[in-house]
C-alpha cells in the first residue's frame, strides 16, 4: 500500500468509521477537533522557530557562508563548546558586535574600491607619408612591436 492511499485509507477511517466513547473527557469532537487538528499541522509544518524575534510568520533568517582557515574553525569549534552554543550562535554575536562597532559605509581598515580598469586598443599606428618619424604616440614604430603581428606583445585576457 502507497503512502498516500495509507493516508487516505486512515482519514476515512478518523472521519467516518472511528468510534470514540460517548463520555470521554479527552476525545475533542466537531469544531474544537477540527481546531486542534488545524493546530498540530501548524507546529509540525512551520519549521524550527526564528532566530529574529521581531520576525514575521513565514519569514526566514538570512543565511551566509564563510570559509574559515582549519586554525580559525578549530578555535571556533572549541570556543563554542566551552560556551555550551553552536558555531552559528557564536559566529552571529561576533558579526553583531562588529558591525555595532563600525558605521556603515566604507569600513575602516579595508581600501576603497578601485575604478574599472580601461582597456587600451591594441592597434598599430598607421605611418604617415612624408614623416619623419613613424612611430605612434606610444614611440613604438607603427610596424613593429604592438603591431597585430607581433604576437609578443597581444594580451590576452
Amino acid at each position: 500500500m502507497s503512502r498516500s492511499t495509507y493516508d487516505e485509507a486512515m482519514a476515512a477511517w478518523a472521519e467516518d468509521d472511528m468510534t470514540l466513547p460517548v463520555d470521554s473527557t479527552t476525545a475533542l469532537r466537531g469544531a474544537a477537533a477540527a481546531e486542534h487538528g488545524r493546530a498540530a499541522l501548524a507546529r509540525a509544518l512551520g519549521g524550527r522557530p526564528s532566530i529574529d524575534p521581531t520576525a514575521a510568520p513565514g519569514q526566514h533568517a538570512r543565511v551566509r557562508q564563510v570559509r574559515l582557515p582549519a586554525e580559525l574553525d578549530q578555535h571556533l569549534q572549541q570556543l563554542a563548546q566551552q560556551q555550551d552554543r553552536t558555531p552559528s550562535a557564536v559566529l552571529r554575536d561576533a558579526v553583531k558586535d562588529y558591525v555595532q562597532s563600525h558605521p556603515v559605509g566604507r569600513l575602516r581598515g579595508t581600501a576603497a574600491p578601485r575604478p574599472p580598469r580601461r582597456r587600451r586598443a591594441m592597434t598599430a599606428t598607421p605611418a604617415t607619408s612624408g614623416s619623419a618619424s613613424t612611430s605612434g604616440p606610444s614611440g613604438r614604430d607603427a610596424a613593429g612591436a604592438g603591431s597585430p603581428a607581433d604576437t609578443s606583445r597581444t594580451r590576452v585576457r
